[in-house]
């Protein structure tokens, strides 16, 4: 009976070490880990009946390969693409891919998947698991040509003078170099640089054009006009001035919107002036002066000056004058330079009723008192001259006093005399 227990438990013990040689047969790879019909897996190593073998905890199970979707068509600079890849097996426990490109310079590609073509050129793209499975493929990138070129809203006419710089739209907008060229018709009329500023010089018309790098060009034609000068108004500050005297001006041109607002003074002496600044200028000679504003377009507008040389003294002959009631008096006078443009002057008496005076300078005294004549000039220059009227009875006492006197004494000296004559004869008659 013992000997059939022992047959019995030695059968039992070799099927147990065949099964357990059979679920891991196979070799393992640097992991730790092999294929089998029902995937990748790693196992204890075998070949111990241990019970640990049943009671493994839950292995780690990594990708045996990565699959990258290659892009179709043509792959262009500017133009991202999205990668997508396949990790085998499908229940790898870390499913995470590196992405790289052998030329950055020609294509990117971001942890992502997003591939950014750059320039023209050939890259190898490569995707890479956590565990070194890789998949790798070649791109080309091509540049994306334009396929227009056009202006917008250009103007079709500009006025002269004027700067802009002009817009233009290069599809599709994607276009890898977008570098144009620049050139005008005639750069005369307008000029433009190589960003589309333009520069208007003259009048005519010139066609702007502007190409692409693969040689399509849009053109454009425009006009070019001006708003002319229809009016100049010129005003000056005096048109009646001293010489030495500085008058100012300012010139209007109509319309106020006109293109060109340049204009020219011209003096019809211009020995006779001198420029003191951008609007005045000094009168240096007596005599009548034209002025002018003229504008580019030929209108013109003129001013007539006259400058004099004014009276700079007045000497009078006598400053104080005694003058006897009803008694006349012509003022003497003469102003200096000898050669001034006005020699006129006007008279004025401080007090009308001592002496009456008219405006060529006579007086006649009226009645006892003292005054004075103002004497002044064109340009306010004033002399003045005292004056003093005593009454008549004065003149007639120092004119005629002294043959009165002279008679009275005459009549008392013969009186003295006849008395004293008389008495020596009534004196001689008694003795007889």
């Amino acid at each position: 009976m013992i000997r059939k227990k022992t047959v019995f438990l030695l059968l039992l013990l070799s099927f147990a070490l065949s099964q357990t040689a059979f679920a891991h047969s196979g070799r393992t790879d640097k992991y730790g880990g092999h294929n089998s019909p029902s995937g990748y897996h790693y196992h204890n190593g075998g070949g111990s009946s241990s019970s640990s073998s049943s009671s493994s905890t839950k292995r780690t199970i990594y990708p045996s390969s990565v699959k990258v979707t290659r892009p179709s068509g043509t792959i262009y600079a500017g133009r991202n693409i999205k990668l997508t890849s396949t990790v085998s097996p499908s229940n790898a426990n870390d499913k995470s891919i590196k992405w790289s490109s052998s030329n950055e310079s020609v294509a990117r590609v971001y942890s992502d998947g997003t591939l950014t073509p750059i320039s023209a050129g050939t890259t190898t793209i490569t995707a890479t698991t956590s565990n070194g499975r890789t998949d790798k493929f070649n791109i080309t990138v091509s540049l994306v040509d334009a396929e227009s070129i056009s202006f917008v809203n250009p103007p079709n006419e500009i006025e002269i003078g004027q700067t802009g710089k002009l817009i233009y739209s290069i599809a599709p907008k994607d276009t890898t170099n977008k570098t144009v060229r620049w050139e005008s018709s005639d750069s005369g009329i307008i000029a433009v640089d190589d960003s589309g500023n333009i520069e208007v010089l003259s009048l005519g018309s010139a066609t702007i054009s502007v190409t692409t790098a693969n040689e399509l060009v849009a053109e454009h034609e425009i006009n070019v006009y001006e708003i002319e000068v229809e009016e100049v108004i010129l005003e000056v500050s005096k048109t009646y001035c001293d010489v030495g005297t500085s008058i100012s001006y300012n010139v209007s041109l109509l319309p106020e919107n006109a293109t060109f607002k340049e204009y020219e003074i011209i003096f019809s002496n211009p020995d006779m002036v001198e420029l003191v600044d951008d609007d005045s200028f000094k009168a240096l000679k007596q005599g009548g002066l034209m002025v002018s504003a003229v504008s580019k377009n030929g209108k013109e507008s003129s001013v007539n000056i006259d400058v004099i040389l004014p009276v700079s003294e007045i000497i009078v002959t006598e400053n104080d004058i005694v003058l006897y009631e009803r008694e006349e008096y012509s003022i003497e006078y003469s102003v200096l330079p000898r050669d001034a443009t006005i020699k006129d002057v006007s008279f004025s008496s401080l007090d009308s009723g001592v002496i009456s005076l008219d405006s060529y300078g006579k007086i006649i005294a009226v009645k006892n008192g003292e005054t004075s004549v103002s004497i002044a000039t064109h340009n306010n220059l004033v002399a003045k001259i005292n004056i003093i009227v005593k009454p008549v009875y004065e003149k007639w006492f120092f004119d005629y006093g002294w043959y009165l006197f002279g008679g009275v004494m005459v009549v008392a000296v013969l009186g003295v005399s006849s008395f004293f004559g008389i008495r020596r004869f009534r004196k001689k008659g008694a003795s007889v």
